[in-house]
């Protein structure tokens, strides 16, 4: 589950550096239109592969809960929830970008942040109850 959580953190680095690079080609001119910062900030989205990986960490969460005690099976039911609700908000920023719905963009991706953090916390109640 590391490795998934990792590669979860990878991916929103690249999201994140991706969506600056858009920044800045437009602030240099380089992008002037709106469907271009759009295209850009979905090409962004989809080589972070960020969605895919939150897939794969909530597989894991849940094939560790089924091998588990009933504490275990709970923690990671709850887990499994926080990365669901995170992959929801990250899947619904392109069609933030497709309706040109900046503040619908901002707001899913402080979501997705929001619940990544909630996932940070849940981890060691997981953890603790799957040992």
């Amino acid at each position: 589950m590391a490795d998934d959580s990792h590669l979860v953190a990878v991916a929103y680095r690249q999201l994140s550096h991706a969506q600056k690079g858009c920044v800045d080609k437009a602030k240099s001119g380089e992008i002037t239109k709106e469907a271009d910062m759009r295209d850009c900030l979905d090409a962004g989205f989809s080589t972070s592969r960020l969605a895919q990986r939150i897939e794969a960490l909530r597989r894991q969460v849940i094939t560790i809960g089924q091998a588990g005690s009933d504490a275990c099976k709970k923690q990671a039911d709850a887990m499994a929830r926080l990365v669901q609700t995170e992959k929801g908000a990250l899947l619904n920023l392109h069609q933030d970008l497709v309706d040109d719905d900046v503040d619908a963009y901002n707001s899913d991706l402080e979501r997705a942040d929001a619940t990544a953090g909630s996932e940070k916390g849940a981890l060691p109640a997981l953890l603790k109850a799957c040992q």
